[in-house]
């Protein structure tokens, strides 16, 4: 598993220069696209279909170029400061809305108004995304220091009670088993030229967390509500684990030293989160939580309904993002045509059973090309960064054991290769354990720490190197 996780580490990236500039933005009322070169970019699909429409009504070509639109339809990339679109969109906005109740003694926090009315939707959606945008400038001013910047007084109120809510909504997930794996990421921080001049870990404070908990409680109100319709839909899946998979984690957890009172058995999200829970004190638990996460299957796209296992949600959709996700985009198409259109008939039906499951099959596929091309960025500027920090020594955690070496991660996620070769003695790669051991009895594990210095970087081959210069063997076990 480690292999595979980290064989990107030895191959060259081929590039491709498609622009050296920036893409310019153009917005045209409704529709938003990135143009790369302007003088050279054929007519849009979209005015294509327009014209098709005014000159002729023919059926067979607006299909024909549907497709066509639909296979360039996919994900759009945030790429370290810059913005790759893949899709042409229309935003139909929806609100999402809160409420506390009181269950007993103990406040709740539940989802509110399945009646969808027209005349509400654009103000609380203009509402919601200030909301957003403030949050993102002030940087969590108001609701981590109580600081609240000049000319937002009017806000601070409501993020005050938007932050009370979301603790209560996180709560809730959290007592029906949502998984919480509770993984950092890495920020690049660049100069004005783009140049990686820090790695550091992206900040998950309340102002982050209320926008994730908000958003989760809307997908699940909208895929609610259209499945108690029982219409065709676009679901955001995440089946259950292999047991074998789980049991081999639990296992391997155990050759560490580690109990787990857990059963395997009739694997539940609880049981998963108790899992993590029981580990949280390790030093290992950012690993193991990796580990764990990468046990378990994919969360997909699809039009057949079988809840979401890492969420312990029952029904769920993606529906926050239809700027940046072709699947939210026709979630947002659905909804337009079932509930302001009232298009439930069946020639409605029947197409939407025919169309939903291929689009949700490619929209899966595209989710995937675009992670892969996001985390080989992430790997370069990455590169980039230890290129002019050859030479320097530090202490990390064996966080990979392959048959060609070991990779240590540091603390601020950069992740390198300690090449076989360069260890000690003759070194024999033992799968079971996650372990390497040399011919003098050295073991290196996974989660152990070792203190390393920088021998090699390239920006261009996305590649980082390190030699062990010292490692601690104490670890805790309990």
């Amino acid at each position: 598993m480690a292999k595979d996780a980290k064989k990107t580490q030895s191959k060259k990236n081929s590039k491709k220069n498609v622009n050296e500039e920036r893409p310019s933005v153009k917005v045209v009322e409704e529709k938003k696209k990135v143009v790369i070169n302007e003088e050279k970019k054929p007519k849009p699909i979209v005015e294509v279909k327009k014209e098709v429409k005014e000159k002729k009504n023919n059926e067979k070509v607006i299909n024909t170029l549907n497709k066509i639109e639909d296979n360039r339809k996919g994900i759009i990339l945030f790429v370290i400061g810059f913005l790759i679109a893949t899709l042409l969109f229309r935003c139909i906005l929806w609100p999402d809305r809160i409420a506390t109740l009181k269950d007993g003694t103990q406040p709740v926090a539940n989802v509110l108004g399945e009646d969808i009315t027209a005349d509400e939707l654009y103000e609380d959606m203009k509402q919601y995304y200030s909301v957003k945008v403030l949050l993102n400038k002030i940087d969590n001013k108001i609701l981590e220091e109580n600081i609240i910047p000049e000319g937002y007084e009017e806000f601070a109120s409501t993020l005050k009670k938007m932050n009370e809510l979301a603790h209560l909504l996180r709560k809730n997930k959290t007592e029906r088993g949502y998984i919480d794996f509770d993984l950092d990421e890495a920020k690049i921080v660049q100069d004005e030229n783009g140049k990686a001049i820090d790695v550091i870990k992206r900040q998950q404070l309340d102002g982050e967390k209320l926008i994730e908990d908000f958003m989760i409680a809307a997908n699940e109100t909208v895929a609610t509500h259209i499945y108690n319709m029982d219409l065709p839909f676009v679901y955001r899946i995440h089946g259950k684990p292999n047991p074998e998979k789980i049991e081999d984690f639990v296992n391997f957890v155990k050759l560490l030293g580690y109990k787990l009172d857990v059963s395997t058995e009739d694997i539940t999200p609880k049981k998963m989160q108790d899992i993590l829970d029981s580990l949280h004190e390790k030093k290992e638990f950012e690993i193991l939580s990796d580990m764990l996460l990468r046990s378990m299957k994919k969360a997909v796209y699809s039009s057949n309904n079988i809840g979401h296992f890492g969420l312990a949600s029952k029904i769920y959709t993606h529906f926050t993002s239809p700027i940046r996700r072709f699947p939210d985009l026709m979630v947002h198409t659905l909804l337009h045509k079932y509930l302001f259109e009232n298009m439930v008939n069946m020639p409605t039906i029947r197409y939407y059973e025919n169309y939903l499951p291929d689009a949700c099959e490619h929209a899966s596929k595209k989710e995937v090309d675009a992670q892969s091309a996001e985390r080989e960025v992430l790997d370069m500027k990455m590169a980039e960064y230890m290129e002019s920090h050859i030479g320097q020594e530090y202490t990390g955690i064996i966080s990979g054991v392959t048959n060609f070496g070991l990779f240590v991660k540091l603390p601020n996620l950069i992740e390198g290769l300690v090449h076989i070769s360069t260890l000690k003695g003759f070194c024999t790669y033992v799968p079971n354990l996650l372990s390497l051991v040399s011919d003098g009895k050295i073991r290196y594990s996974l989660g152990q720490q070792v203190k390393v210095r920088v021998t090699g970087a390239s920006k261009e081959n996305s590649t980082i190197d390190f030699e062990i210069i010292g490692d601690t063997n104490d670890r805790d076990k309990k």
